[in-house]
């Protein structure tokens, strides 16, 4: 997208209905995915997905990069409170 030397870049960012052009932050696409990726994992009822949760659970015990610390950490910083188990 080719803009004008003037133009704000915020004003890029604004939505469409505020005057500007709509365009969305990679960063907070991002985040939103994580977070939705962790609530499906959490909400999906098939017995398959038992194994991928508890390796998500325990990569982020043992300290490596984990999906579900991730997704709690975004959903905070967007004032959500996530609280993700899994009953079963």
């Amino acid at each position: 997208m080719a803009r004008h030397f003037e133009h704000s870049t915020a004003l890029i960012y604004l939505p469409r209905a505020d005057g500007g052009r709509g365009l969305k932050s990679v960063e907070v696409e991002y985040k939103q995915t994580k977070v939705k990726a962790a609530v499906r994992l959490y909400i999906n009822t098939d017995p398959t997905m038992r194994p991928v949760r508890a390796f998500e659970q325990n990569a982020g015990n043992k300290g490596h990069q984990s999906l579900v610390k991730e997704s709690i950490k975004y959903a905070e910083e967007m004032g959500i409170t996530l609280q993700l188990g899994y009953l079963l």
